[in-house]
């Protein structure tokens, strides 16, 4: 089972416009002819709520964004409630801002670890950014994080003896397992009720509606994020 923890950092294969415009350049920097990861983002809590620069800086769900993505997750050796904080703290005042698209142009041109402005961060550098402001200094920038891709992170986690990878792979669906096991347990509930007295059976009733109801939520979400993925 995976167990997210605050301070995981996350890269996977996004097939957004942007997405594929960042693994475009990413390749033509790589030695090798594919890029395997071109977003990267900060895990906040273990339901997944995340922290990534997309159209602006802002949070998501990993499990209903990513789920049937590629994906690595990592976790630095070093990260303590403290050293979240610490990270979490330097860059939260990016919450909000725009995506800096003139970014992409300099990481393209080679020159994207040498300009920058302000807050200005793309995917890789917010993430790189949380963690060494986190208290890591042993990555391939050091303390700087401007000029990364999601790639050279994916492969500073792999190599790195201050990260354990607790996984890669196709992202599972955290929904459907929901629903299954509230299923078992309305199920489990209404055979419990045949072998019940009547008159001791309200609040067995009662739970059976609380939990029917439950079900109903679930069944919703699940509906609603297939509709915002077909409208993609």
């Amino acid at each position: 089972m995976l167990i997210l923890q605050p301070g995981d950092i996350f890269a996977t294969r996004a097939l957004t416009f942007l997405g594929k415009s960042i693994r475009f350049i990413e390749r033509l920097k790589a030695e090798s002819i594919t890029s395997e990861y071109n977003h990267a983002g900060i895990i906040l809590d273990s339901s997944g709520k995340t922290f990534e620069a997309l159209w602006h800086i802002e949070n998501q769900n990993l499990f209903d964004e990513y789920k049937g993505c590629e994906v690595i997750i990592a976790r630095w050796k070093g990260m303590t409630p403290e050293a979240f904080k610490k990270g979490y703290i330097a860059v939260l005042p990016e919450q909000g801002m725009m995506y800096p698209f003139y970014r992409i142009g300099l990481h393209f041109l080679g020159l994207a670890k040498f300009i920058h402005f302000g807050l200005d961060t793309v995917c890789s550098e917010l993430t790189e950014k949380f963690l060494v402001n986190a208290g890591f200094c042993e990555g391939f920038g050091g303390k700087n994080w401007w000029g990364l891709s999601p790639e050279e992170l994916a492969d500073e986690w792999k190599q790195s003896k201050w990260f354990d990878i607790i996984f890669e792979g196709i992202l599972p669906d955290t929904v459907t397992p929901k629903l299954d096991a509230l299923i078992k347990k309305t199920e489990k509930i209404s055979a419990d009720l045949k072998d019940v007295p009547v008159e001791q059976t309200a609040d067995m009733v009662k739970k059976t509606d609380a939990v029917t109801a439950e079900l109903k939520d679930a069944k919703q979400t699940v509906k609603t994020k297939i509709a915002e993925k077909d409208k993609v």
